[in-house]
């Protein structure tokens, strides 16, 4: 970011346990995960974060990373990204040398908008367990069926735990995602390839208000 003359941003803090443990039912999503017992990761406080930056006017757009993250090259600008759709949210799939997942949290491009700000605050609310991804995609999924008005849904048994959302969720998304697509009113080339035979992105999947990403460098997509 110093070489880039980027703007680069770290949160410093912890929430006190009783904040960052709660658990609060949501209609798509009943956290049982006691992988930890009662206690939740420290993960998802990246949702503060991004609340936190977007109350900034001069910032309408951020690029979070793990600091474990691997990046295939330098030249990889994050504008790149963003340049590739308007969606408000760009996550990656993170298929090499992992099991088959919907997105990582390890790596979020946002766009500020109403959507983000309610997808950022619903998915630190659903916090459950050791993992923050299985919020993540829950409140994906539901965001997918509040686009459509409710002609998607889909069974929140899948997301009650995080070792069953970790092999159930690529496999739903992989049966619903054109009809998604369809009742959502989307086209374009952005439809994911081989996805709902092989649960691998080829190509981006663009759904309502998100694109999937694969794990290619963005001049191949």
């Amino acid at each position: 970011c110093r070489r880039t003359r980027r703007r680069f941003y770290i949160w410093i803090g912890v929430p006190p346990s009783n904040v960052l443990n709660a658990r609060v039912d949501a209609p798509w999503a009943r956290c049982r995960d006691k992988t930890r017992g009662l206690e939740n990761t420290l993960n998802g406080v990246k949702n503060l974060a991004f609340l936190a930056l977007f109350d900034d006017p001069s910032i309408d757009k951020v690029m979070y990373m793990d600091t474990d993250m691997w990046v295939s090259s330098e030249e990889i600008e994050p504008e790149a990204y963003f340049a590739l759709t308007d969606a408000d949210l760009l996550g990656n799939q993170n298929r090499v040398g992992g099991p088959k997942i919907p997105m990582n949290g390890g790596l979020v491009f946002a766009r500020k908008s109403e959507f983000t700000q309610q997808f950022f605050a619903l998915w630190w609310r659903g916090r459950c367990g050791a993992h923050d991804q299985l919020p993540l995609w829950a409140t994906l999924f539901a965001a997918w069926s509040a686009a459509t008005d409710g002609a998607y849904s889909f069974n929140d048994e899948h997301f009650k735990k995080y070792s069953h959302a970790h092999l159930e969720a690529v496999s739903l998304l992989q049966r619903d995602a054109m009809y998604i697509r369809q009742k959502a009113n989307m086209e374009g080339p952005y439809d994911g390839g081989n996805f709902s035979a092989t649960g691998l992105l080829d190509v981006p999947l663009a759904l309502p208000h998100v694109l999937l990403l694969p794990s290619a460098p963005v001049g191949s997509l």
